[in-house]
C-alpha cells in the first residue's frame, strides 16, 4: 500500500491542465500531466511514485476515457469551461473547426465531464483559476502544500507548448 494519496484534475482541452500540473507539483506532491490519458490500463496505480512525493496526481483533458473507478475516493477536481470558449481556444491554438470533428468529440467530452461525480469531487469554474483564494481551496482540497508566494509566482507565468514533446515554463 503506497504511503501517498492520489488526486486528479480533469477538464476539457485548453483548461490550463499543464499549468495546473505545475501548480500541484509543490512541497509534498507531484502532479503528472495526462498520466491517465496516456495510460493503457486506466488503473489507480498508473500514477507512479516520483521524488518520494506524499501525494501523486494527474491533470488530464480526456473525459471520454475517464473512469470513476480509477478515482475511487481520492480528491477529484473538475474544471468547467464553457464549450464555446473551449472551441474558440482550440480554433486559435490548433486550427480546430467543428466541421473537422465529425464524431463531435469536443461536445461529447463536454457532456461526459458534466456527468462525472464521485464521492469526493470539487467543481471549479475555469474563469476562477486566476483567483489565488480559489487556487488555495483547490490545493487544500487535495492536501497539496504550497505557500502564497509560490501561487503568486505561478499566477504570473504561462506554460508555452512549442512542440508536442517540448515545453518550457516562462516566468
Amino acid at each position: 500500500m503506497p504511503n501517498h494519496k492520489n488526486f486528479y484534475l480533469l477538464g476539457l482541452p485548453r483548461c490550463r491542465s499543464l499549468w495546473l500540473s505545475f501548480l500541484f507539483t509543490a512541497e509534498n506532491s507531484y502532479c503528472h500531466h495526462e498520466a491517465l490519458s496516456e495510460s493503457l490500463t486506466n488503473t489507480p496505480n498508473v500514477l507512479s511514485d516520483v521524488h518520494n512525493a506524499q501525494l501523486i496526481g494527474s491533470a488530464d483533458t480526456t473525459p471520454l476515457s475517464f473512469s470513476e473507478d480509477v478515482v475511487q475516493d481520492s480528491p477529484l477536481i473538475l474544471i468547467h469551461r464553457p464549450l464555446a470558449d473551449v472551441k474558440e481556444s482550440l480554433r486559435v491554438s490548433h486550427g480546430y473547426h467543428p466541421e473537422h470533428d465529425p464524431q463531435k468529440v469536443i461536445e461529447r467530452s463536454y457532456e461526459r465531464l458534466n456527468e462525472i461525480e464521485t464521492e469526493n469531487t470539487m467543481h471549479v469554474d475555469y474563469g476562477a483559476l486566476s483567483d489565488p483564494q480559489v487556487l488555495l481551496r483547490m490545493l487544500k482540497f487535495t492536501g497539496v502544500k504550497a505557500d502564497d508566494k509560490y501561487i503568486r509566482k505561478l499566477l504570473g507565468s504561462r506554460v508555452v507548448v512549442n512542440h508536442p514533446f517540448l515545453w518550457m515554463l516562462k516566468i
